[in-house]
């Protein structure tokens, strides 16, 4: 029936039916009742706003004549609990929305989800915090009386009153009076602590908490504050302030205005952000805002504190990769009395070994060993063995080196004798020559002086043996000579050092690599651990670091998100030549405009007063002993140990066999794998005669078997804690096949573990084989055997020369090669699923029924296309988006790795030839090429 003007003066045509009105209502709730139709969503109505009640579903919906279809009423209020059990975090959530999760309830703010109390607020906002993960305190709210100090003797002292005050926990907060952090405070037990009156009384105390357990995420922001404006929109859920000043390094707390009291406060919190005082804006230039995410499932985040006030102190030593040799005041410093972390790239030595301004110096050298003497000749002389392979040894002994050109040691094969040298004594051997690399220069007796009776030691053709541009380590006596002692004269083809004496020993190396570093070039460390993000203050101030403000991806990616005032510097690299250009958005043109030189100088002051180490933060800004830094180190919530390294370059012929490894590696720790193309290359390990890539002596890379022209890709894979290798490899070939099709012996044990296999250097899935014992594997596919014998060597049938009437039959004799790997399991997952929609570039995790964790993995997701490693990495390659549940796929080389299915393709560009294929057939059609895509994380 359909909606027309009917009369109801002519002829009998209803007797119940008397006006248009009730013939309208009646078409409105006509389909009440009725059913949907096959392949509709309701049932056909052509009134707007009639109604339906979906039985199935048991939901009210109206019909909407503007788009034909039916839509549910109230949908929105429905949201607040129509999501309610939902796996991962409810998509575009309304205000007031509920969502359960690991237990808890949560609801959604309009900003943040937020956990529901179990009780009401008490006097004291620290109880109602106890279930948050962030919390600003300020002002804090005294605790009941002040106290005083104890007079139990009677005598007439001045008594210092003392304020209390309740925070949620002290092991994971900060103080701060007024701008300034403070670690002077009085710890009562682990929730309350107590500060001088006489200050608190006259300042702001404040207390910022956050929750490391559940902390996934700290984010940084560099904002310009226009004087003209005291408004900036940006998210104030989670997000603490700091002010700088134009000239100064150093960030201040910005405290939220409380009761509209402006003289212990900063800014105002507003609904779309928040609006600076006029204090503020004339103070200060710009602002860091922080802010923390926090995760819904894991809560395993850790918070290091470090301080320069420990036993302990670190150098920054750079690219100082491999052994090196730590020297005080001259002497060789013990190698237990130093740590050197070839990771963060960092010394660590014992605060006690470094009192009254002790000189230190750091040499890298190309191979080293300690020990302690043990034995002693019949003749008095030390006995030291060596348990490496040195050609030329420089051999320290009680911190003071020896050469065997001075006669005070003699070596014979690994035996070194070193003379008056007692048991107990510690040595170390450094080496002066490996390869073609030599550091000697001359070693002997100093017997020369000029006119005025100054020693010196001549060098000849001084200009051209030594330039000015190499360095020289000198040691005489066997001691280190510093490097502005020594005196180059290149005119008399001579060096002195002030007090050198005819008849001293000598030994002088040619540092072309510069392998000496001085305590004065080396960089400010504090040792923290491994840590994803820090905060790091000095004397109390904020100091800010690169995180904050540097950008390699490109300015579009922020046009959405940005604020007004921001500032990013956008890193990018074009024919190896990188360029770094500070912008500023501006919200009214939509654009990013590039900053004045003069504002560019100040970012340089400020943003990179420090950088992140993998284990340290290295101070950039000048300071002193005297100066106090407090370091906050967090480790993202289930952070792995050690994190995996990938690296990828194009790689040609030309540039030889040997790949360089940025970061150092322990070889034999089946810590690297290389990839070709993503293709798995084995080591040579693995197998005794099948040739492999082979791992540097030194670490830092690895030689080709052959030269190999494309993407070389390797990924460095550490043991993890306690372990002392990162998994077993065996590669299994023809040897190791059983009667049996596809089925293969493994020498070493398969679980318990995680396996992984490549065939021929492709990565199979798990389910695409299953282990039978601890020692035995089958390969599912028993259409396809894996070529393991010589009974099942297939042969190929070519055609010979131009002439298709004539083949040849060719006889296939290479072997498939397996390599298998069994680590511990880590919390190591493993998702396959088939991709029928080679255009998407998102991975959508509710639809192939991938565990949800995946959103919130912390370490790289490895991503295998068809058993090809692509080598992405995390906000480079693939971004993680868990409001909507997905993985962003950036990198342009997923079109060049799925395959595509041409009728697919040219049935999807064209919708009307799709319809007539469903008409044909009854079904869509479905790719008869498919893409397996293979994710791994943890």
């Amino acid at each position: 029936m359909s909606v027309k003007n009917r009369s109801f003066n002519v002829g009998r045509q209803s007797e119940q039916l008397m006006n248009e009105e009730l013939f309208r209502l009646f078409e409105s709730i006509r389909p009440l009742l009725l059913d949907a139709l096959d392949g509709k969503d309701g049932p056909e109505s052509e009134t707007q706003g009639s109604l339906w009640l979906d039985q199935a579903k048991n939901e009210l919906k109206t019909f909407n004549k503007e788009r034909n279809q039916w839509d549910t009423i109230f949908n929105d209020k429905f949201r607040i609990t129509g999501e309610l059990l939902d796996e991962i975090t409810p998509a575009n959530p309304v205000k007031g929305q509920l969502w359960i999760n690991q237990g808890m309830l949560w609801y959604f703010t309009g900003q943040t989800w937020q956990s529901v109390k179990a009780f009401d607020p008490s006097e004291s906002e620290v109880y109602y915090s106890s279930f948050e993960d962030f919390l600003l305190l300020s002002p804090m709210q005294e605790q009941s009386n002040k106290v005083v100090d104890k007079d139990d003797e009677g005598n007439d002292i001045s008594l210092v009153a003392k304020s209390q005050y309740l925070t949620p926990s002290l092991k994971t907060g900060r103080f701060y009076i007024d701008h300034i952090h403070k670690v002077d405070y009085e710890a009562m037990n682990q929730v309350a602590l107590q500060y001088p009156s006489s200050i608190t009384e006259e300042s702001t105390p404040s207390w910022v908490h956050v929750n490391p357990g559940r902390l996934t995420e700290i984010r940084k922001r560099f904002i310009r504050i226009h004087k003209d404006l005291s408004s900036i929109d940006i998210q104030t859920e989670r997000t603490e302030f700091y002010g700088y000043k134009r000239n100064s390094p150093f960030g201040h707390l910005l405290r939220p205005v409380v009761n509209n009291n402006e003289t212990r406060g900063d800014y105002y919190v507003r609904p779309e952000g928040i609006m600076l005082t006029f204090n503020a804006i004339e103070k200060f230039d710009y602002i860091l805002a922080i802010t923390y995410e926090f995760s819904w499932i894991k809560t395993y985040g850790v918070l290091r504190k470090s301080n320069s006030r420990e036993d302990e102190k670190d150098f920054y030593v750079g690219d100082f990769s491999g052994p090196v040799n730590v020297f005080l005041e001259g002497y060789d410093l013990e190698n237990d009395l130093f740590y050197h972390n070839a990771e963060s790239k960092t010394i660590n030595i014992d605060r006690e070994q470094l009192e009254n301004d002790i000189e230190v110096s750091i040499m890298k050298t190309f191979k080293n060993e300690y020990g302690v003497i043990q034995k002693r000749s019949f003749s008095g002389e030390g006995i030291i063995r060596m348990r490496k392979d040195f050609t030329n040894p420089l051999v320290i002994v009680n911190g003071m080196a020896h050469h065997k050109a001075h006669g005070g040691i003699s070596i014979d094969n690994e035996v070194v004798l070193v003379k008056n040298a007692r048991k107990g004594m510690t040595y170390s051997i450094i080496e002066l020559e490996y390869d073609d690399e030599k550091l000697l220069h001359e070693a002997g007796i100093v017997n020369q002086e000029d006119e005025n009776g100054h020693a010196f030691i001549h060098i000849q053709d001084f200009p051209y043996a030594i330039p000015d541009t190499h360095g020289i380590i000198l040691f005489v006596d066997g001691l280190l000579v510093k490097k502005e002692e020594i005196i180059r004269d290149y005119a008399n083809n001579r060096i002195t050092v002030n007090g050198l004496a005819v008849g001293q020993e000598f030994v002088l190396l040619h540092d072309k690599d510069h392998m000496l570093l001085f305590e004065e070039s080396t960089g400010r460390a504090i040792g923290t651990g491994k840590f994803d993000e820090s905060l790091l203050f000095m004397n109390g101030y904020l100091l800010c670091n690169d995180t904050a403000i540097v950008s390699l991806e490109p300015e579009e990616d922020f046009y959405d998100i940005a604020v007004y005032g921001e500032i990013k510097q956008f890193v990018s690299t074009v024919d190896g030549v990188t360029t770094r250009i500070y912008k500023e958005w501006n919200n009214f043109t939509k654009e990013w405009v590039e900053c004045s030189q003069m504002i560019a100088s100040q970012l340089d002051g400020i943003c990179f007063s420090y950088e992140n180490a993998i284990t340290a933060v290295i101070i950039n800004i000048p300071h002193t002993d005297e100066d106090e830094f407090d370091c906050y180190a967090y480790n993202f919530a289930h952070t792995i140990e050690n994190p995996l390294v990938i690296k990828s370059k194009q790689w040609t012929e030309e540039e030889g066999t040997f790949i360089p490894v940025e970061e150092f590696f322990v070889p034999g720790t089946n810590t690297l794998q290389v990839y070709l193309n993503g293709v798995r290359l084995h080591s040579n390990r693995e197998h005794p005669t099948i040739p492999g890539y082979k791992e540097s002596d030194l670490g830092d890379g690895f030689y080709l078997p052959v030269p190999y022209e494309g993407l070389i890709t390797y990924v460095l894979e550490r043991p993890e804690k306690g372990a002392t290798r990162a998994c077993d490899r065996i590669l299994l070939t023809k040897e190791h096949v059983m009667n049996i099709p596809n089925v293969y012996k493994c020498p070493i044990p398969l679980y318990p573990g995680w396996v992984t296999i490549y065939v021929n250097g492709i990565r199979m899935p798990h389910e695409s084989y299953f282990i039978l014992d601890n020692y035995t594997i089958k390969f599912k596919d028993n259409l396809t055997k894996l070529i393991g014998h010589e009974s099942n060597f297939p042969t190929r049938t070519e055609i010979k020369g131009n002439d298709p009437s004539e083949t040849v039959e060719l006889p296939f004799i290479k072997e498939d090669l397996i390599l298998i790997e069994v680590r511990q399991k880590y919390d190591k997952q493993e998702k396959t699923y088939t991709n029928y929609k080679p255009d998407n570039q998102e991975i959508n995790v509710m639809e192939h029924n991938i565990p949800p964790n995946i959103l919130e993995a912390n370490d790289e997701i490895l991503i295998y296309i068809n058993g090809l490693f692509t080598g992405y990495k995390h906000n480079v390659d693939y971004r993680k988006d868990r409001a909507k549940g997905v993985i962003t796929l950036l990198n342009d080389s997923y079109s060049r790795l799925i395959n595509y299915d041409p009728l697919y393709k040219f049935l999807e560009t064209d919708p009307k030839k799709m319809a007539k294929w469903e008409l044909k057939y009854g079904r869509p059609y479905i790719p008869k090429i498919k893409n397996v895509v293979t994710l791994e994380w943890r």
